[in-house]
């Protein structure tokens, strides 16, 4: 059985990662990069790994109409765009995207907002509301450039959601026209009086359609990312949850574990360690226990950040070489 960990988040800028990690310890981890084999993976980010084992070219990886698949949509030939409510915190340096995922909007809000906004989309396309949270407009014409991953953009400036030069002028006044109307919305009303955050605006990304060939996968997989549980139910792979903790089975295990993402876009350091701890105490030490009895006979890790990755292999009769030493993540 082979264990295959696709991280995204794991790595940071070095001195960042020197001072958020200069008072801990991870055996387990430290062990596995140490007595592994360090290698690039050749890929940019967790979602050109993805790619390149589907068999899709990046230039085909859309996460609108995967999303839209994996959360029970039928995407079918048509282009997709994700389009979803998001809180916009104004701040110093201007306005920065917060973590969608912290919005928690309910079915009942959901209905009240699509219900408003979905008109003022006709004219470009159908707005779905797959989720209270996760919509998709069924697009009439070709958009201009968007963002690729809106998780990517967590607590970035505002400005990089908003479409540029004369074919994003239209898109632009969207969004402006769907921050009007949430301005004072009575969804945004109840909230604040529960103290909730506002929803104040719409995030466009994630433009493209279906890919109409993708390779299938002989392994188990789990994931609880839906553009990538997408992109394995179109190969007709059922991605199940991932699990709390690693248990080993018969079969390869593929995981996507993505506890680090939000985090690591974030500059949340202390989020990051704990979740790093999670990935430490539950995965990597049981995996290399597993190794030691047999059970396992192969660790990959896959690891990546914003202009970094890495991947580390080990086999066991690695932890039989005593001349390697642990490796902190730190010095990679």
């Amino acid at each position: 059985m082979t264990l295959t960990l696709v991280i995204p988040g794991l790595l940071w800028p070095r001195q960042v990662m020197r001072d958020s990690l200069f008072d801990a310890n991870f055996p387990a981890l430290q062990t596995l990069l140490g007595k592994g084999r360090i290698s690039s993976p050749g890929h940019k980010s967790a979602d050109e790994w993805w790619s390149a084992q589907f068999g899709i070219g990046n230039s085909l990886f859309a996460p609108a109409p995967l999303r839209l698949l994996a959360l029970g949509g039928k995407p079918d030939d048509s282009a997709w765009l994700c389009a979803d409510p998001v809180h916009l915190e104004v701040n110093q340096r201007g306005a920065a995207l917060k973590d969608p995922g912290l919005l928690a909007i309910d079915a009942d809000e959901g209905r009240q907002l699509h219900a408003t906004l979905a008109p003022l989309f006709a004219d470009v396309g159908e707005l779905v509301a797959t989720t209270p949270a996760h919509w998709h407009l069924r697009l009439k014409q070709n958009p201009p450039a968007m963002p690729g991953r809106l998780t990517d953009l967590v607590e970035q400036p505002a400005t990089a959601l908003i479409p540029s030069g004369d074919a994003g002028r239209l898109w632009r006044q969207l969004i402006n026209d769907c921050q009007i109307a949430l301005h004072s919305h009575a969804v945004n009303e109840t909230r604040k009086s529960q103290r909730k955050t506002e929803i104040n605006s719409i995030a466009l990304w994630g433009a493209g359609v279906l890919p109409t060939t993708v390779a299938g996968i002989d392994s188990m997989m789990q994931c609880d990312e839906a553009v990538i549980g997408g992109l394995a139910k179109s190969a007709g792979l059922h991605a199940h949850t991932v699990a709390e903790r690693f248990a080993a089975t018969n079969n390869d295990l593929l995981v996507h574990w993505d506890k680090l993402q939000i985090p690591s876009v974030s500059h949340d350091a202390l989020a990051w360690r704990e979740a790093l701890e999670h990935l430490e105490q539950d995965w990597i030490a049981p995996a290399l226990a597993a190794v030691a009895s047999g059970r396992l006979k192969k660790i990959e890790l896959h690891g990546f950040g914003e202009d970094e990755s890495v991947s580390c292999t080990m086999r066991s009769l690695d932890r039989y070489c005593f001349w390697r030493n642990p490796r902190r993540l730190e010095t990679l």
